[in-house]
């Protein structure tokens, strides 16, 4: 195997258990002349010189490499058995799975993205709000001024009131589940509805 394309493919292979470009490259370059030395690779390889020697120490580190002992003052380099190697990095991934996935859970904290829908228009905004409202089973929080004459839902819940953040903002939050948000007067409405919990916990807070 020496083709570009096959070199690119392996190159790409061993990004995705750790390596960098430049030390995929020049292991792979040691794998086909063992025993070359930093400049003999740096003329074999498209690479600037301190990106060869930079991925020498850092195969060195990892122990993907040897430095060969030598009387002369030259540093000459061997690879790890590619047997060997694929079989320790494998270990190490698989060690480190085996405990993952219960720590990032540990940390995971799911939110519901629900979708968000636009509501426009005084007849759409109290048809919602008729239907929130019918629907509750805990709790209706309404914030802001509404028109009570045209609430028709029938509920034994008592709606609790909280303060006016915007004279002309009105939201209704239902089971701390869904909310109706929207700026109206008498004569228009222009709103939203959603049950995504981010918005719901954003109101929630300012209350």
């Amino acid at each position: 195997m020496d083709k570009k394309g096959d070199i690119v493919e392996l190159v790409e292979k061993l990004k995705k258990v750790g390596f960098s470009d430049s030390m995929a490259l020049v292991y792979i370059e040691l794998l086909k002349n063992p025993g070359y030395n930093g400049t003999q690779i740096f003329k074999e390889l498209d690479l600037p010189r301190s990106s060869v020697y930079k991925a020498l120490e850092d195969l060195l580190e990892l122990e993907y490499i040897t430095l060969i002992p030598s009387s002369e003052n030259l540093k000459n380099y061997v690879p790890k058995d590619p047997k060997i190697l694929t079989k320790e990095i494998k270990i190490v991934y698989e060690n480190v799975l085996q405990t993952l996935g219960l720590e990032l859970e540990m940390i995971y904290r799911p939110q519901e993205f629900n979708e968000v829908y636009n509501i426009s228009g005084l007849n759409n905004f109290y048809y919602k709000l008729n239907e929130m409202m019918e629907k509750a089973t805990k709790k209706i929080v309404v914030s802001g001024k509404i028109d009570n004459s045209k609430i028709q839902a029938k509920t034994e819940l008592e709606i609790i009131s909280k303060n006016i953040l915007d004279e002309n903002e009105v939201y209704i939050l239902i089971d701390d589940s869904e909310i109706l948000v929207a700026r109206l007067n008498d004569n228009y409405a222009v709103g939203i509805y959603t049950k995504n919990s981010i918005i719901i916990k954003k109101y929630e807070k300012e209350n």
